[in-house]
């Protein structure tokens, strides 16, 4: 009877072999053949599931920003401005792993900032990272909560891209906890002070 193999998991398996192996090695010296070694398969299985290093960095890569949306931005809508100040500490308080995902990512992308299919995947997923603080600003407009004044979509953007330059910078350059947490709460002070609707 042939042995029945979860795809899905393999493809993780194999993924979490590639992050490792790009850790430790780097990107352009990790072979394939050192991936499918660090997975326990054969070279010839780790082909049956990715027919390209490239494939395989395109599927990573969303893979890890996949995870990063889950965190990041949760499916219920927040009614309050200290309900969406929380979902952006949340964000901007990256765990280690995270840290480490971020410095392979740079790795991965290299001066040239990767292929087309990872360059739409990263590109993708701040557009929708954008949005989604869009709507959460559009509605606490609405309600009152934010000031009426702010173009939440330029808003929502901005907000994205200073938490990514937050994340990144801590991550390439190994800031100490106590210095980030500083910085941390200044940032968010400061996108509240520019947010709240002093009028109620």
């Amino acid at each position: 009877m042939p042995k029945i193999v979860d795809k899905d998991a393999m493809r993780v398996r194999i993924m979490e072999a590639a992050m490792q192996c790009y850790a430790t090695q780097g990107f352009h010296a990790a072979k394939m053949s050192d991936i499918a070694k660090a997975a326990g398969l054969a070279k010839g299985t780790l082909y049956l599931y990715f027919k390209s290093k490239d494939q395989l960095t395109t599927a990573l890569v969303k893979w890890i920003f996949q995870g990063i949306e889950q965190q990041i931005m949760p499916q219920r809508e927040v009614r309050t401005l200290d309900g969406y100040m929380t979902q952006l500490r949340i964000a901007l308080d990256a765990s280690e792993e995270t840290r480490v995902e971020t410095r392979m990512f740079f790795e991965v992308l290299g001066p040239s900032f990767g292929s087309d299919e990872v360059v739409a995947e990263v590109a993708g997923f701040f557009e929708r990272v954008g949005a989604h603080n869009t709507q959460q600003l559009e509605h606490m407009i609405r309600t009152g909560e934010v000031r009426s004044d702010i173009d939440p979509e330029a808003t929502g953007r901005s907000i994205a891209a200073l938490i990514d330059g937050m994340v990144t910078h801590r991550a390439m350059f190994g800031l100490g906890d106590a210095r980030y947490r500083a910085m941390m709460e200044t940032t968010l002070d400061m996108i509240r002070r520019g947010l709240e609707n002093r009028e109620v």
